[in-house]
């Protein structure tokens, strides 16, 4: 019997003993795959047959697309498909083995023989009147009458019973004479005890309404949780709320606004407060003129972030081009209408110009 692995590369032959598959250059069979392990599996020879061993890789093998139990031999039979990694082979066999596994012997069938024949008796007067009835069906006696009694057809025009009619014995068939019918018997025997009748089992009602609530409720509860996680509604700490306001959003919005010199954007990060105090053309006229003299904005982040429900706080960095010194401080947040808004800045607009 010869085995081989049939993938990629061609068949590839499995020698006797142990024939060691993996992505490490001393293996017998090397794969370049960075799904494969170093050492990742071996074939072994045994029982006339192979069996595959996972030896504790990372991404598992499978055979028939069911992954290995590490160090557990599993027999290989022709056929199977083995995957490591990306990589794909099918064990094949040739030869006398290989075909002997699925040949099944299955003898002729025997012959069919009629049971011997009975010893013959002598033929009785009675046996040669059956005989004759049996070869003329259609022309037999009655039902009912005696042996010997001559046969003939009746008038049709005085009491002749009709074909099938109930209260009749049956007429002649085509294999025969038809057996009267019998005696009909009550269901019920006189003198026994009768059995009461068995309830019948009566249909669930108000299965579809308890499906159709308990879908509503699930939705329900489904619509709550995104709710909650994407706009976090009412302030639960940790990583809620991803597609509502929070302080860093509104620091990286007016971070970036600042490098790309758009001062609106960034205006609007600022509270109502602030707004009132200091109007959007004195908010440009400031920025300009620090960035005219000190280069565009180059660092801008804030970190240390605080919150206490609708107040928080953070350390801001904002440095220029032409500046080795960095503008920091501390930036009050406050959420208005749901959204988080610079409500302090750490320099004025004097402070700025003096950097």
């Amino acid at each position: 019997m010869e085995a081989s692995l049939n993938g990629p590369r061609g068949r590839i032959p499995l020698g006797p003993g142990v024939t060691t598959i993996g992505r490490a250059p001393d293996n017998q069979i090397r794969l370049d795959d960075q799904q494969v392990s170093s050492h990742h599996a071996e074939f072994r020879a045994e029982d006339g047959g192979y069996s595959l061993v996972d030896r504790g890789s990372t991404n598992g093998t499978f055979v028939n697309d069911e992954r290995l139990t590490s160090q557990v031999p599993r027999r290989l039979r022709p056929g199977d498909r083995i995957r490591f990694g990306e990589t794909v082979f099918t064990y094949e066999v040739s030869g006398s083995g290989a075909e002997e596994e699925r040949t099944v012997v299955a003898g002729p069938p025997e012959p069919f023989q009629s049971p011997a024949a009975g010893p013959s008796y002598p033929q009785s007067p009675y046996q040669g009147f059956a005989a004759s009835a049996a070869a003329a069906p259609a022309q037999g006696p009655a039902v009912g009458q005696p042996y010997g009694a001559p046969s003939y057809q009746p008038y049709q025009g005085y009491g002749q019973p009709p074909i099938n009619q109930p209260g009749y014995p049956g007429q002649p068939g085509p294999f025969g004479p038809s057996m009267p019918a019998g005696p009909s018997f009550p269901s019920q025997v006189a003198g026994y005890p009768q059995l009461p009748p068995q309830p019948q089992p009566q249909p669930r009602r108000g299965g579809r309404a308890g499906c159709l609530i308990g879908s509503l409720v699930a939705l329900v509860l489904l619509v709550l949780v995104l709710v909650v996680v994407l706009f976090n509604p009412f302030n639960f700490p940790g990583p809620l709320g991803l597609l509502s306001s929070s302080p860093q959003k509104t620091v990286d919005a007016f971070c970036n606004a600042l490098k790309n010199g758009d001062y609106h954007t960034a205006y609007s990060q600022l509270s109502s407060t602030l707004q009132a105090n200091e109007s959007e053309q004195q908010f440009t006229r400031a920025f300009q003129a620090a960035t005219a003299l000190l280069g565009p904005v180059t660092t801008c982040a804030a970190t240390d972030f605080q919150q206490n429900g609708d107040h928080a706080t953070a350390q801001l960095s904002l440095g220029f081009q032409r500046s080795s010194r960095l503008v920091t401080g501390t930036l009050n947040f406050v959420r208005q209408d749901g959204t988080w808004k610079i409500d302090e800045a750490p320099q004025t607009q004097s402070q700025l110009q003096n950097t």
